[in-house]
Parts: structure tokens; C-alpha cells; sequence
């Protein structure tokens, strides 16, 4: 196959890629739908779940974090160290997140975008 073979069926893959990530994020978004109103049912019928065809539905209560943002993480980290006595809790704290990195890695990368052709005047 020659390049300009490989480069049309790259661009065709990532192109169906994209497609993909459409649908993807479409049909998640219609399943938290469809689950609310099942919830939205089980809770007007108090009930605790139900079962269809060979499958049991049932609701939970679960608990879930939220994220903080990088900031506010790294200030509440500090201060958990500075509590414990740890006197250069900042350059504690760089060094942990430096350390839980890992070592890194080089890879080739390839960059494709398009360009506008230039026009003579």
C-alpha cells in the first residue's frame, strides 16, 4: 500500500473515531436519562427495584467525591503535612508528586493537521 494509501485510511479511521465518540457521549447521556426515569418510577411506586426479563433492577444510594481543583488540592495536602509536623511541607509535597510520576519515556508522535494553500497574488 502505498503512503498516500496509509495516510486516506488514517484520516478515515480517525474520522470514524470521531463518529464514534459522538454516538458514545449521545447515548450515555440517553441512558442517565432513561435510569432517572426508572428511579423517578421506582421511587413514585416505593419501591426497591423490580426485575425484567431474567434481570433484577435495583435502586442503591451511593456516595460519591467530587474532585477539587489542582489548587485547592495542593493547599489542603500542605496543610495535612504542616499538621503532622513536617516543616517543608511544600518541598515534601513536590517531591511525592514528583516521585509518583515515574520515570519518563520518549515515543514518536505523529501530527496531522490541515493547512490552507497559499494563493498568489
Amino acid at each position: 500500500m502505498s503512503i498516500q494509501g496509509k495516510v486516506d485510511e488514517l484520516n478515515a479511521i480517525r474520522q470514524e473515531l470521531k463518529e464514534l465518540r459522538a454516538r458514545g457521549a449521545a447515548l450515555r447521556k440517553r441512558a442517565k436519562t432513561v435510569e432517572a426515569e426508572i428511579t423517578e418510577y421506582l421511587e413514585a411506586k416505593d419501591q426497591p427495584g423490580l426485575k425484567y426479563k431474567g434481570v433484577a433492577i435495583i435502586k442503591e444510594t451511593a456516595t460519591k467525591h467530587k474532585y477539587k481543583n489542582r489548587k485547592d488540592a495542593r493547599l489542603d495536602a500542605i496543610e495535612v503535612l504542616r499538621r503532622y509536623g513536617i516543616h517543608n511541607s511544600e518541598r515534601v509535597l513536590d517531591e511525592l508528586m514528583q516521585v509518583r510520576k515515574g520515570s519518563p519515556t520518549h515515543y514518536s508522535k505523529l501530527k496531522i493537521k490541515p493547512y490552507a494553500k497559499h494563493k498568489r497574488r
